[in-house]
């Protein structure tokens, strides 16, 4: 028989998962040495650490020489061991919920959180106690919010026709927390920077455009906010008049703050453009923004936070109001049309 602590030695850590492969490599280990009855209770019991020599040993049925009753005992210590309550729908959401409380700024974190999530998710899976559904929605609410969001971002604007109800599949927002993880770090340590450094704030003036594909913003405005801008990952983007443009490039997560607390962007970067933000359809979608027409002729817009679920109502101006203004304080012959975008 090996030695206690010993590397060939069973191991039980006292977790209740490991139970049942401990017993299977100590009995392995038994037949081999021949020992039955009494003999191999005992032998059993000096692999254990001192706590549970003293609660093994202490059951009646340790004296009686019984083997197989003896473990039918040392099992009903152990809960959960065997049959279809291994795990359940509560440790999938304990697993989800603690992890959304911890950072997540680096890929080993990602990692150990993937492992445990496909470990406990998987069981209930395989007995039918949970849908793929529920476990790909479970899984993304592991992530702090402000990664979740910028998940989401990324994910709607690779998959543009994902209907907004279904959750994305636990795969595709693995990939994207990959993805995101390594910018998502050096964001936070720039902004704390920034924030220690000069704590300006920016108020600027959004067009919205449900029309857009993107969010958008000129070259003037970027270098104003003096943020980074990723000039190797640009977009054509066709007018109305069919021209098209390339982009400069991107600002990957942006902070906007609409009075409702902070919600991450990714912006395109245009050479000219007379608006400060074009609020496009990733806006809409990842906000369900919504309008109300008011009877004064008046609109407001309706926004949910993604992260919190707050609702928010925010008053518009006609752009005609608020947009480019010519050098008598008239709107220019591109902005006097009757329809206009909503300038908020």
């Amino acid at each position: 028989m090996p030695i206690h602590g010993t590397e060939s030695a069973p191991k039980f850590n006292g977790k209740m998962e490991l139970l049942n492969e401990f017993l299977d490599q100590y009995e392995d280990i038994a037949d081999q040495a021949v020992l039955a009855g009494q003999d191999c209770i005992k032998g059993l019991i000096r692999y254990l650490s001192v706590n549970d020599k003293e609660l093994w040993a202490g059951v009646p049925e340790a004296q009686l020489g019984d083997f197989d009753a003896f473990i039918k005992v040392v099992k009903v210590m152990y809960p959960g061991c065997e049959g279809d309550r291994y795990f359940t729908l509560t440790d999938l959401h304990t697993l989800s919920h603690n992890q959304s409380a911890r950072p997540m700024r680096l890929h080993i974190k990602l990692g150990d959180y993937f492992r445990e999530y496909i470990r406990v998710s998987q069981y209930l899976l395989a007995k039918a106690h949970i849908g793929e559904i529920e476990r790909n929605c479970i899984f993304l609410e592991g992530f702090p919010s402000d990664v979740q969001a910028q998940i989401r971002m990324r994910l709607m604007i690779k998959f543009p026709d994902h209907h907004h109800e279904d959750p994305y599949p636990m795969t595709d927002v693995h990939k994207a927390a990959i993805f995101l993880l390594p910018g998502i770090a050096q964001v936070r340590e720039k902004s704390i920077l920034k924030q220690v450094q000069r704590r300006e704030l920016y108020v600027l003036t959004c067009v919205l455009d449900q029309g857009a594909e993107v969010v958008v913003m000129p070259e003037v405005v970027w270098k104003m906010l003096g943020v980074g801008m990723r000039s190797d990952y640009r977009l054509n983007m066709e007018s109305v008049n069919t021209s098209k443009d390339a982009t400069l490039g991107i600002i990957e997560n942006i902070l906007l703050d609409f009075r409702g607390g902070p919600m991450y962007f990714q912006v395109q970067v245009t050479k000219h453009a007379n608006f400060d933000i074009l609020l496009g359809h990733p806006f809409f979608k990842l906000t369900s923004c919504h309008t109300s027409d008011l009877p004064d002729g008046e609109q407001d817009i309706f926004l949910t936070d993604p992260n919190t679920r707050k609702q928010m109502r925010i008053p518009t101006l006609p752009w005609l109001k608020r947009g480019a203004q010519g050098s008598q304080g008239q709107a220019c012959a591109d902005h006097s049309s009757k329809k206009m975008d909503e300038g908020f």
